[in-house]
């Protein structure tokens, strides 16, 4: 533990200092590269690999390899599931959010459906392993990386170097120069020239934007294919599918547009998923499909008919009428011709048929088809809300709709049209308002201000659309009819019922209320007058 030269006059034992070995004499002596010891150590195990490295005790100590850790001496343990650590680890690292590892790893790769970014980088430490990042593996893989991090503006070749050298080739961005070399044994990474390092084990996964999708480990997204779709988190180009108003197509595997005016939810996966759209109204099916007229002409077609030995009972999209040349009724290749079609005279059966109807400028023995049961827009005054086979309805009382309607609109306030109204037009004012030229708003009408039914013995009261009659106060009735109270009763007016005078009053025709009899007179229940009582004379009735 003690080292010195005790022979010379001034000759003293001194301490091992720390990363030596003393075994006794003049000199200390260095513990092997990457170990130390602590001080007063005598034998050489008692150097110890030091972090990151391993081996044993006063032995080699070598590095850690990417996906182990080494905690110093002869310990070494590789990553379990979930971590990671590159070389020269001390310990393994949890892998980063939205990625995952399996047991030995030197990076975590992004789960699917999120792609990498930051995998490469510059280090200026010594190497790219010290980094925690692997060296870049071929000139083109350098011109990628350097790409990648936008050296020189992002458009920069790999330039090779020849050297005397015989070691590894590296990457090496010349910060001077602003030249980017494939060069042999580079040496130290420094910050004049860093090394261009791939697979790091520090990066972020970023998540693919919907209809994309991204297997693990992939260091970017990718688009699904055309007329697609996927929602996050696709991992595979199976996860994409067909986006609405497609459907995927048995025989192709692709994504087939629905039949004209029909539409589909995403992922459907057959044609019978596609229903006409809202507005429209038929059978997407084409095997559903009859044909009665053809378009052009207006003649109606002959069904059955006959065409290259096939017979049809209705129209067809799935051969042409155009033949080819070659044997009689050869049809162009069936995805050559959408359109239905059905024959309106007889189609030619012979050679010398066939080629007097080539010859001619229109071949009007087929037309066009006008088909019931595909989707067709709902007419004016009708509405179809949702998407499918359902019929279109009709539109109610006080609505109306043009066509290819989802909705019928509800007329203005105060106003009402008939059922199957086709435009605002048919709305109009509600009984108990009239238009207005100005606004095309519904006013009140004041009923009172023109004749009415009231009686002449009534009152007219406006109401907001309407008006009211009531009888006047000494008479009784519904308004339109209004008669005149008895005498011996009294009338409030409007429909009260009259009211019998009592005993000391009266009233006469058409009272109002009845009327106390004057003094020294009397009367019964009911009276038109009042009688003196005895010993007095007088009318009484006044």
């Amino acid at each position: 533990g003690y080292y010195g030269n005790i022979l010379s006059p001034n000759g003293t034992c001194q301490e091992c200092p720390p990363n030596f070995y003393c075994p006794g004499g003049a000199e200390e002596l260095p513990c092997p590269a990457n170990s130390s010891s602590p001080r007063l150590r005598s034998v050489r195990t008692d150097c110890v690999c030091d972090e990151g490295f391993y081996g044993l005790n006063g032995d080699t100590c070598v590095m850690c390899p990417p996906g182990s850790e080494c905690i110093g001496g002869w310990f070494k343990e590789m990553c379990p599931a979930g971590k990671y650590a590159g070389a020269y680890s001390r310990e393994c690292t949890k892998c980063q959010r939205n990625s995952s590892s399996s047991a030995g790893a030197a990076f975590c790769q992004c789960n699917g459906g999120f792609e990498t970014s930051g995998s490469r980088r510059l280090v200026t430490n010594g190497t790219c392993y010290l980094g925690a990042c692997a060296p870049v593996h071929s000139q083109h893989d350098c011109t990628a990386a350097a790409n990648a991090l936008a050296l020189g503006g992002g458009n920069l070749a790999a330039t090779p170097v020849q050297t005397n050298e015989t070691g590894p080739e590296a990457c090496i961005w010349n910060v001077s120069n602003s030249v980017l070399e494939w060069v042999k044994s580079a040496g130290a990474c420094t910050p004049e020239r860093p090394c261009l390092c791939d697979e790091c084990s520090e990066r972020q996964c970023l998540a693919c934007a919907d209809g994309s999708f991204s297997a693990p480990g992939a260091t970017a997204c990718t688009d699904c294919p055309l007329n697609s779709f996927s929602f996050f988190p696709a991992s595979f180009v199976t996860e994409c599918v067909c986006s609405a108003a497609f459907y995927r197509h048995s025989n192709s595997g692709g994504c087939s547009i629905c039949p004209p005016d029909a539409t589909s939810a995403i992922g459907s996966t057959s044609l019978s998923d596609c229903g006409c759209k809202p507005g429209y109204s038929g059978d997407t099916d084409v095997n559903n499909v009859r044909c009665v007229e053809s378009t052009y002409s207006g003649d109606t077609c002959i069904l059955p008919f006959t065409f290259a030995g096939q017979s049809y009972t209705t129209c067809t999209s799935t051969v042409s009428p155009a033949f080819e040349s070659g044997s009689i009724n050869t049809p162009a290749a069936a995805q050559t011709y959408q359109r239905a079609w059905c024959a309106i005279a007889t189609p030619p059966s012979t050679r010398a048929d066939e080629e007097a109807w080539n010859n001619t400028a229109q071949q009007d023995w087929y037309a066009h088809c006008n088909c019931t049961g595909q989707c067709r827009m709902c007419e004016a005054g009708t509405y179809k809300g949702a998407t499918g086979q359902s019929p279109c309805l009709e539109c109610a009382v006080g609505k109306y709709s043009g066509s290819a309607a989802s909705e019928c609109t509800l007329c203005p306030v105060f106003k009402t049209s008939p059922a199957v109204s086709t435009d605002l037009s048919a709305c109009q004012c509600i009984a108990g308002f009239n238009e207005s030229a100005t606004s095309g708003d519904c006013m009140d009408v004041n009923e009172c201000d023109a004749s009415t039914a009231c009686s002449d013995w009534a009152t007219c009261n406006n109401t907001f659309g309407s008006f009211s009659c009531s009888c006047n106060a000494g008479y009784h009735g519904n308004g339109t009819l209004c008669d005149a109270c008895d005498a011996g009763y009294s009338c409030d007016g409007d429909v009260s019922k009259p009211e019998m005078c009592v005993v000391g009053t009266y009233s006469r025709v058409a009272a109002s209320s009845c009327t106390s009899c004057p003094g020294n007179s009397t009367s019964e229940n009911a009276s038109e007058y009042c009688n003196c009582v005895a010993g007095d004379v007088g009318d009484g009735g006044t």
